[in-house]
């Protein structure tokens, strides 16, 4: 949210597809203007830049919308036949997702590129398991060499960070850490 407010020409908020309905939600609570564009419904909630609310210092805001985003299908990209179906509002990571109209690029959804990628909270083994697997597999499909990745997490004993930070680099990512206590 504070990256649209910001001034990002585009922002999608992404969350697991079991809870993202919560977050679609929000997105509608805080920009109503996005979401009455939108016909009310969910998970359209976007806005053309210069046509929503406005940002920090009165400057307008650009596109802002909520999915769901499963990393397993954006690691591994090509859906059973019978998932695609059963889920065709999940965003599999491609350009910008079509249930979250008009794209935000003259290119349209296929030409759009992350330049930034924010992660919070999503490494924490005793809890998600090993997930952190498939986040750095979808960070690897949907990163370019112009896109930065910001990952923030708290470290806790037997998180599974270092394990994810060297899936990080096994392939190719530049890893930096700061630690603040």
């Amino acid at each position: 949210l504070t990256a649209h407010l910001c001034g990002a020409a585009a922002t999608l908020l992404t969350e697991q597809p079991t809870v993202a309905s919560l977050l679609q939600r929000t997105v509608s609570e805080h920009f109503p203007t996005a979401a009455a564009a939108a016909g009310g419904r969910s998970p359209d909630p976007t806005t053309a830049p210069g046509e929503g609310e406005a940002g920090q210092q009165g400057r307008p805001v650009g596109r802002i919308a909520a999915a769901a985003l499963d990393w397993a299908a954006v690691a591994r990209p090509t859906p059973e036949p019978a998932a695609a179906e059963a889920e065709p509002a999940v965003y599999r990571g491609r350009g910008w997702p079509p249930h979250c109209a008009p794209a935000p690029t003259a290119d349209g959804a296929e030409g759009w590129e992350w330049e930034v990628i924010l992660c919070s909270d999503c490494v924490y083994e005793p809890l998600y398991g090993d997930s952190w697997r498939l986040l750095s597999a979808a960070l690897q499909a949907l990163t370019t060499a112009k896109t930065v990745a910001l990952v923030a997490c708290e470290r806790r004993r037997a998180d599974g960070v270092e394990d994810f930070l060297a899936a990080l680099r096994s392939w190719g990512a530049v890893v930096e850490c700061e630690r603040r206590l």
